[in-house]
C-alpha cells in the first residue's frame, strides 16, 4: 500500500509554518491516481496556504509498480550511504523485479517512465551519451554547456532524446533496436547484480564504458 505522513514546513517567502503531506511510498496498483500526480509534478509540489507561493519539496519516496515488476527509490544522501554500505534489498525480494534508485526528482520520474515503457535504462543511457557526443563532435556545444540530457518518448522502434543546452534544446530520434544490438554485443561489461538497488545514470554508464575501452586496448 501507499504510505504518507505529515510534517511542518516553513514557507521560505512569508516565513509562516504549515502542514504538508509527504508521500513515503507509492503503490500504483492500489493508487493509480498517484502515478498521474507524479507525472504531473504534483507529488513533491506544495503551496503555501498563506502567501500561495509554490515550492518543490524533495524527500525520499519509493515507487512500486507490481504490474511492471519494478521499484524506483528516490533517496537522500543518508539513504544512499546505507544502500552503498549494505546494497541488499532491505525487505523481502520479489523474483524478476527491477530495482533502481535516483537522487533527483527529474531523474526519478524519467526512470519510472523508461522502465514502465519496457526499455532497458542502460541502453537509454548509452543513447543519451551518444547524443551528447554528437553535439560536442559537431562543435554545437561543449560538454560544459550541456545542462542535461533526458529521455522523452518512444514511438515504434524510435526513442526521442532531448539534450538541453544553454540556448535551446536539441531533439534526436534514435533507433532503439540499433543501440540494443550494440549493447548486447558488450553486455558483459554492463551487468547488474540482482536484488539490489542500483543507480543507472550517465556516471554509471561512463565508468563502465571507460573500463571496457581500457580492457579492450590492453
Amino acid at each position: 500500500m501507499s504510505k504518507s505522513s505529515t510534517r511542518m514546513f516553513t514557507c521560505p517567502k512569508c516565513g509562516k509554518d504549515y502542514e504538508i503531506e509527504i508521500w513515503e511510498s507509492i503503490n500504483v496498483a492500489l493508487d493509480p491516481d498517484l502515478r498521474e500526480k507524479l507525472f504531473h509534478n504534483e507529488i513533491f509540489k506544495v503551496e503555501c496556504p498563506h502567501c500561495h507561493d509554490v515550492y518543490q519539496v524533495v524527500h525520499p519516496c519509493l515507487y512500486h509498480d507490481p504490474e511492471n515488476k519494478l521499484m524506483v527509490y528516490l533517496v537522500d544522501d543518508a539513504i544512499e550511504k546505507e544502500l552503498e554500505a549494505n546494497p541488499k534489498i532491505p525487505f523481502e525480494v520479489i523474483p524478476g523485479y527491477t530495482y533502481r534508485y535516483c537522487k533527483k526528482i527529474m531523474e526519478f520520474v524519467e526512470k519510472v517512465r523508461i522502465l514502465e515503457e519496457g526499455l532497458d535504462d542502460r541502453i537509454v543511457e548509452m543513447a543519451k551519451m551518444f547524443c551528447e557526443k554528437q553535439i560536442v563532435d559537431s562543435k554545437r556545444a561543449t560538454l560544459e554547456e550541456i545542462e542535461f540530457t533526458v529521455y522523452n518518448t518512444k514511438k515504434d522502434n524510435s526513442v526521442e532524446i532531448i539534450t538541453v543546452l544553454k540556448e535551446e534544446p536539441v531533439r534526436m530520434q534514435l533507433n532503439y533496436e540499433q543501440f540494443e544490438e550494440i549493447f548486447l554485443r558488450e553486455e558483459d561489461g554492463y551487468e547488474i547484480e540482482p536484488n539490489r538497488f542500483v543507480r543507472i545514470n550517465r556516471d554509471w554508464m561512463l565508468e563502465r564504458a571507460t573500463r571496457e575501452y581500457v580492457k579492450n586496448i590492453s
